[in-house]
């Protein structure tokens, strides 16, 4: 069972995350940003963080969706007992937390690999943009 020590710590990390990506977000959205004709370096990063923020709602709402399904009457009738329910909804909860290191961890080497040029922060923001696609239709196939 994960405790509850691990799950707190993964959602004081996720509140984080989420706050920072609305307040990045909230910036694009003030500065009146056209993301089709975005030609500066700072535009695109801006771009890219607006596109990462959507995206990790997606991530999200997937995620809330799967979690749903697996607390509801009709799986536990249909699939699970809910004591196997309650590892499977564990072992989401773990995976997810692992994935959020992965892409950071993974995400922050395409950005110094890039150290030296000015577009690091827009390839690691596609860097997560990729992975974090990725992660939605891996939850789609829970409940497709």
């Amino acid at each position: 069972m994960v405790s509850q020590g691990i799950i707190k710590s993964f959602l004081c990390n996720l509140i984080i995350i989420i706050s920072s990506l609305q307040m990045a977000y909230a910036d694009t959205m003030s500065s009146g940003i056209s993301c089709k004709n975005a030609q500066s370096t700072i535009q695109m990063n801006r771009c890219g963080a607006r596109a990462l923020n959507i995206l990790n709602r997606k991530m999200e709402e997937q995620y809330n969706k799967v979690l749903s399904e697996l607390k509801s009457k009709k799986f536990h009738k249909e699939y699970a007992h809910p004591d196997v329910t309650k590892g499977i909804i564990s072992n989401l909860l773990m995976s997810q937390k692992d994935w959020f290191f992965y892409r950071r961890e993974y995400c922050r080497s395409i950005y110094y690999l890039n150290i030296e040029g000015s577009d690091r922060l827009i390839m690691k923001i596609g860097c997560e943009l990729s992975i974090t696609k990725h992660r939605i239709n891996e939850l789609k196939k829970f409940f497709p």
